[in-house]
Order: structure tokens, then C-alpha cells, then sequence
């Protein structure tokens, strides 16, 4: 596997290189019989190339395929406000939702429970990361068992009882 991956290395570079190389050629002028007879003719210089100013190049213009047109003074220039949309409903803060919260935060607190009997205490903040994490998990994993049954049972889909405990918990509603 290792083989292949060098073979297939080196074939990229090697395209990458004749690629580069092939640019560079184009893009080179080449050298006429004018300009080797000029450059034996003229005196060696004693500047250094990097001592001389460098000369402005020309900027290269570019045709424009389009030209779009000005607006036509006849025509107004007209700006559409457009209106706001309507505030959200209220949320349906109906008694069905908030027992079904109450129902959400017990089984949470059930959740917490076990993982009290079974790691003996909850998390503090001094405790390390291989006592919280396992915690957490063994919280999150048991809340999301229950709230499957509650789903379940009540016989509507979870995301609405994860709709239900985050409207829930986002307005204060009693836990109780």
C-alpha cells in the first residue's frame, strides 16, 4: 500500500513538474541573432542588477466582452420597501404541554438519580474529567431512553418533546 502511494506521489510531482516547466518555456523570449550580436557589442556594465531602478511595466488591457449600459434618465429609480413579516405566534403554552414538561423534567431527574446510585455522587466542580464525562454520558444516555418511552407512550414523536423541555426550559415553566 505504502509502494502505490509513493508511485502515485511521484507521478503527480512529475506532471506537476513538466506543467511548470512548459509555462516557464512559453513565457520566456527567446533570444534572436540581434540580441546575442547587441549584447557582445555593448560595454560589461558595472552595475548590479538589483542596483538599478526598476522600470514601470505597462499595465496590460484587457478587452471587455461587456459593457453594461447606464440607467436611462427617463426612468425613475424606485425602491421597494418591503413590509415586515408578522411576529411568530405565541407559543402554545396549553396545560397539555406544560404537564408533558413537568413529565420530561421528572424523567430527567429520574436519569439523575441513577447516575447517583450508580457513581455514588454527582460530579463536583474540582472532579477530574474521567469521573464528570462518564457522568454526564450515563445521564444523557438514560434521559434519552426515557424520553423514547415518554414518545412512546404519549404517542407523539420525540422532536416534539425536545421541542416541549426547550420552550419549556427557555420560558421558566414550572418543573413540578
Amino acid at each position: 500500500m505504502a509502494r502505490r502511494w509513493l508511485i502515485v506521489t511521484c507521478l503527480v510531482a512529475a506532471c506537476v513538474g513538466i506543467s511548470l516547466g512548459y509555462a516557464g518555456r512559453g513565457s520566456r523570449k527567446r533570444a534572436t541573432q540581434t540580441d546575442v550580436a547587441r549584447a557582445a557589442d555593448a560595454p560589461p556594465s558595472t552595475e548590479l542588477p538589483w542596483t538599478r531602478p526598476a522600470a514601470d511595466p505597462k499595465p496590460e488591457i484587457i478587452p471587455v466582452l461587456f459593457k453594461p449600459s447606464p440607467p436611462k434618465p427617463e426612468e425613475p429609480v424606485v425602491t421597494r420597501v418591503e413590509p415586515k413579516p408578522a411576529p411568530p405566534p405565541p407559543t402554545d403554552e396549553s396545560p397539555d404541554r406544560k404537564a408533558a414538561y413537568v413529565r420530561i423534567m421528572a424523567a430527567h431527574e429520574g436519569a439523575e438519580a441513577a447516575a447517583v446510585r450508580k457513581y455514588g455522587r454527582k460530579p463536583q466542580p474540582g472532579d477530574m474529567a474521567d469521573f464528570t464525562i462518564p457522568y454526564r454520558a450515563f445521564v444523557d444516555r438514560e434521559f434519552e431512553k426515557a424520553l423514547t418511552s415518554l414518545a412512546k407512550e404519549a404517542g407523539v414523536p420525540r422532536t416534539d418533546l425536545t421541542a416541549i423541555k426547550r420552550d419549556g426550559d427557555k420560558e421558566g415553566w414550572p418543573k413540578r
